[in-house]
């Protein structure tokens, strides 16, 4: 220990220096300068240690790769160094003309053999960033007082493949331009997923080099995994979902598109995802906006020009054909009157420009002008609602009229003399949804009518709802009336009182005065016949902004008065996160909801080559937009809508086999099929699957084909093994394999299973036991499937055992417990009629001694496998 006093200072015991001022410099054997200052009477000791200089040199050995990582062996000598000396080694890789990634490894042991020294260590090619072809520069740094960093002289070269092939950004690109991408990963990465990730590019300020654009700005990803390693498309600008091409964009983009680029490889770490970035391409791709050019409608076609797409790329567009017309109103008034005439269709725009779509006959080409409609469809963004046409076109505003959404319901009319409540004009750039072809040169007017009618419930009563469209208070002077007619008279403006049933008390909602609402008790004898519901305006001489206008021609909707159900619809529709749903929707009429109302429920079945019926597919978890227990309701639109979000099952729907959907009105959740009103069904497109396998007792007299292949069914759908099931069969029926096999020991229970009283309940199986027996065998498996669907939903338990079969049946409290759980005990409701089953005479029943008879039925049905 060296103690530095200060010349005149005392030294205290201990080794303690006073200093009264700062210490003076001092010099070390490197010849380095340093100074100790202390306050003036402050106490301390200083110590002061001797190194020797160190030093050590290294140079790669040898390297070898071990699956995801790469061993080095570094040798060279030292200075000084102890034997038990411990290093950082950075590594600085350098690949694909991205800023060089660090990775750092800690306490690397040093092996010191006299002057003689080896560092082993491993680095992780992910952490290392070891992708495609580049060098790593690599620093060893010993942890010792003053030791000199080590850096190697030569790099380290790699080259293990991890890109993709066909993404060439050398060349100009047009909207819309296909890559077709394939990736190249070495085998290092086996078990990995490479993703590329297409952002919108964040435009760079002056003078600043492009910066990637933040997560929030993705749009689009193609992945490949270790089973999926096929090629894929990128179109640019455009991302694909499950049902077509999506542009995800929503607002207006100026002058061109640039996009982003990012290349990761995503490693699974103890059920986390971890993502490394091979490369970032800020302004990878830049191309120019495609421009709408031209849009005209004439000989019985429209074409339209859009420049600035790529020639092999087909954007579809949304046209709607209109037609319009002059009228006058009196010597003050003239305007202009447009309606739609055809639903939108869609039609392909390319580069050429060009597409054509015949809509109406000759005939009535020639009495009526028309003008075509341009949009951008909402398939296409995945949006409920039209995006401006400038997210996806540039045009010429001086070329087309262009309309906001508001426009297309309801525009002011052209006067002569300037009405006092003239509607603004609130048409700007950045709202306009829809372009006119260039045949429409004046702006048309929208006037007033009867919109949308919907027939639905509200607790016991049919709610009829009517939209009105245009300005509130022309309707608020022309007071519609609504009522129920047993006749359709479309051509006469009012209705006679012979032919008016009932005058409904309508009035416009508070919250919405576009809507009237009115109520009719479903028990009134004046609906339960079929119905007409008319609409009229009592006042047809209600003038518009003061002028005046063709009152809205009178409406006739039919209602069937019986309960009926109809209108049954399925969709998949594609998620943002690449998942699928189902979605199923029916109508239903004359259906009470509410508290005391009816419950609807769908239900999925599945078509099996060679079996002639569909099959149930069992406990569906469908999610009900009204719910009410297991099932749902009708909405106050008379709409019943249900939505399957279970991924795996939807995948399977939508890639192989044929289903069936089925609409049915029950008393209560999980009832039977109402007799009050006839079930509907959809069958969705598809291709009956057919069950492969053998199981055992499969060719025993007493088991049909019907039955064994549909056993091979219920066994896939409730994930159980079909041979535990037809073990437990066997023995519940003394290999009879009959419905209406009776229980040996004389208790009351019958079937497959032994069914007994217990299941009539309506929270069990809802049917008389007396039904049961009537039964085929065949049909008595539905209920067989139905009771382990019901014990596997409350018990939350998978069916994968024999043992757990069987205590479903016998004994469901021991679902899921040991072998050694007590099923019944002597004494007990259960123990007399089961007491067969108690080995020993022990005075209660196992779950392993039930095992015992069911597991010699499942060694004896070996012999009868097919």
């Amino acid at each position: 220990m060296v103690v530095v006093r200060r010349p005149g200072s005392r030294a205290h015991e201990g080794g303690r220096v006073m200093a009264d001022t700062a210490v003076a410099s001092q010099s070390h054997a490197g010849g380095e300068r340093f100074e100790l200052r202390r306050e003036p009477g402050a106490e301390g000791v200083f110590y002061l240690v001797a190194v020797a200089p160190t030093e050590l040199k290294l140079s790669l050995k040898s390297h070898r790769a071990a699956q995801d990582r790469i061993a080095f062996i570094l040798e060279g000598t030292h200075k000084n160094l102890p034997a038990d000396t411990v290093c950082s080694v950075l590594i600085k890789t350098h690949a694909r003309g991205m800023p060089a990634r660090e990775y750092t490894l800690v306490n690397v042991p040093l092996r010191v053999n006299g002057r003689s020294c080896t560092l082993e260590f491993e680095a992780d090619i992910y952490e290392a960033s070891f992708f495609g072809r580049g060098h790593a520069e690599m620093t060893v740094i010993p942890d010792f007082p003053f030791a000199q960093e080590c850096c190697l002289e030569k790099p380290f070269e790699f080259d293990i493949p991890l890109g993709l092939r066909g993404l060439d950004l050398s060349v100009p690109v047009l909207f819309g331009r296909r890559f077709r991408l394939k990736p190249d990963m070495d085998a290092r990465f086996t078990g990995a997923t490479l993703r590329l990730s297409i952002y919108h590019s964040v435009e760079p300020k002056r003078g600043v080099a492009p910066r990637m654009a933040p997560e929030a700005q993705r749009y689009a990803a193609l992945e490949w995994g270790a089973s999926d390693l096929g090629a894929k498309d990128w179109r640019v600008g455009c991302a694909w979902s499950g049902d077509g091409l999506r542009l995800p964009w929503r607002e207006p983009i100026q002058g061109e598109y640039a996009f982003d680029l990012r290349l990761e490889v995503l490693r699974d770490i103890e059920g986390e995802t971890r993502p490394y970035v091979v490369w970032d391409q800020p302004r990878a791709c830049v191309c120019p906006k495609p421009k709408l050019t031209g849009f005209e409608f004439k000989h019985h076609a429209v074409t339209a020009t859009v420049e600035h797409l790529d020639p092999d790329f087909e954007l579809p567009l949304e046209l709607t054909h209109w037609r319009y017309e002059a009228q006058t109103r009196g010597e003050a008034l003239s305007f202009t009157l447009m309606d739609p005439v055809s639903r939108p269709v869609l039609v392909n725009a390319n580069e050429r420009g060009l597409f054509l779509r015949q809509f109406l006959d000759a005939e009535d080409w020639l009495r009526r002008k028309s003008f075509a409609l341009l949009r951008i469809p909402r398939s296409l963004t995945g949006s409920d609602e039209y995006v401006p046409i400038r997210s996806v076109l540039d045009f010429d505003e001086t070329q087309f009229l262009a309309f906001e959404d508001e426009d297309l319901w309801l525009e002011a009319p052209a006067s002569a003399r300037a009405p006092s409540r003239q509607k603004q004009d609130r048409v700007r750039q950045e709202l306009v949804t829809a372009l006119a072809s260039k045949e429409l040169a004046v702006r048309p007017s929208r006037m007033p009518r009867f919109g949308d009618v919907w027939l639905g419930a509200r607790d016991n009563h049919l709610l009829i709802t009517v939209k009105v469209i245009g300005d509130l208070d022309y309707w608020r002077e022309a007071s519609p009336v609504f009522s129920l007619c047993d006749d359709q008279r479309p051509v006469e403006p009012t209705v006679s009182r012979e032919a008016e049933v009932l005058r409904l008390d309508a009035r416009p909602l508070d919250g919405n005065p576009r809507y009237y609402e009115a109520l009719v008790r479903f028990d009134d004898p004046r609906i339960r016949q079929k119905v007409f519901i008319q609409g009229r305006v009592s006042k047809p001489d209600a003038r518009l902004w003061d002028e005046l206008v063709a009152a809205p021609p009178a409406f006739f909707v039919e209602y069937p008065g019986v309960p009926q159900l109809q209108g049954l619809r399925a969709e998949f529709v594609q998620l943002t996160d690449d998942t699928s749903i189902l979605e199923v929707r029916c109508q239903a009429l004359h259906v009470p909801n509410g508290k005391e109302g009816d419950v609807i429920e769908f239900r999925l079945y599945e078509f099996f080559a060679d079996v002639a019926e569909p099959v149930v597919f069992g406990a569906v978890p469908f999610r009900y937009e009204v719910a009410k227990g297991a099932a749902g309701q009708c909405d106050a639109r008379g709409r019943v809508v249900a939505r399957l979000r279970e991924p795996a099952l939807v995948e399977r729907m939508r890639r192989k086999g044929q289903f069936r959907i089925e609409a049915r009105l029950v008393e209560r959740a999980n009832a039977n099929h109402s007799s009050a009103l006839p079930a509907i069904h959809l069958d969705l497109e598809g291709t009956p699957r057919r069950i492969e396998g053998t199981l055992i007792y499969g060719s025993h007299p007493n088991v049909t084909e019907a039955f064994r292949r549909k056993v091979l069914i219920i066994a896939e759908q409730l994930e159980m093994n079909a041979d535990d099931l037809m073990a437990c069969m066997a023995f519940e029926t003394g290999n009879a394999f009959r419905a209406d096999t009776p229980n040996r020991a004389g208790h009351q229970a019958f079937g497959l299973i032994q069914f007994t009283a217990i299941n009539e309940g309506k929270d069990a199986l809802d049917i008389k036991l007396s039904a049961l027996v009537r039964m085929s065998a065949v049909e008595q498996l539905d209920y067989v499937a139905k009771y382990f669907r019901m014990w596997k939903a409350r018990s939350k338990l998978p069916l994968d055992n024999l043992g757990d079969v069987y205590a479903c049946i016998l004994c469901p409290e021991a679902l899921g417990k040991d072998a050694s759980f007590v099923c019944y005990a002597k004494g007990s409701r259960g123990y007399e009629p089961n007491k067969g089953l108690d080995r020993g005479g022990k005075g209660f029943i196992t779950k392993a001694d039930i095992l015992v008879p069911v597991e010699r039925h499942l060694r004896e049905g070996q012999k009868f496998r097919k």
